[in-house]
């Protein structure tokens, strides 16, 4: 999940002023019944794709050391359903990176928050209504997408907002700071 690193690139992408025509939008499908869907969801074959499974060096994480982390899963019209990680930035919105989208493809975004293990029942899942992506800064792409929930997150130990940067803090380079990568993988390949 790189948390720092989505800190880093959120407060770089807010020091800059956008036009709202600048910024891509994108509405999403939310399932009617989203229990039924999830349920649905855990119980199935479904293949998905990571873009780097493994994890060098990793270790579990016990639930709510990491309460803002999320497991997000994307699914394209092809089929194909994609992980990525992100994290809570308030009760509606999480924070992730662009790669994970596909522009044309993607219809539906699913958060799962509240454990570290996926199929725990401690788990809790919302649907994302819409996301958008960064506009390029000077040529550069910051990589980014927030998504806007259907419901809000339950906050509670297991479940809230990671801590971003203060206007005051904007254009701050927290060179120096220790770092903690997080995410969702596997320490090998079985």
């Amino acid at each position: 999940m790189k948390s720092v690193l989505f800190l880093a690139l959120f407060a770089v992408a807010s020091a800059v002023q956008y036009e709202s025509s600048d910024i891509f939008t994108k509405e999403l499908s939310v399932p009617e019944n989203p229990e039924e869907f999830f349920s649905n969801y855990q119980n199935s074959l479904i293949v998905e794709k990571q873009r780097e499974p493994r994890i060098s060096n990793g270790q579990n994480a016990t639930d709510g050391q990491f309460p803002y982390a999320i497991r997000v899963t994307i699914f394209d019209t092809t089929g194909d359903t994609f992980v990525c990680s992100g994290v809570i930035i308030s009760s509606t919105f999480m924070l992730t990176v662009r790669h994970c989208f596909d522009p044309v493809l993607t219809y539906r975004v699913m958060a799962v928050v509240g454990a570290a293990d996926r199929l725990s029942s401690d788990i809790v899942s919302r649907f994302s209504e819409r996301f958008w992506f960064a506009p390029a800064i000077d040529g550069w792409n910051p990589d980014l997408a927030v998504c806007e929930m259907s419901e809000p997150f339950p906050f509670n130990s297991r479940i809230g907002s990671i801590r971003l940067p203060s206007r005051t803090q904007q254009g701050y380079e927290f060179a120096g700071y220790p770092i903690q990568i997080i995410g969702w993988g596997k320490f090998e390949n079985s």
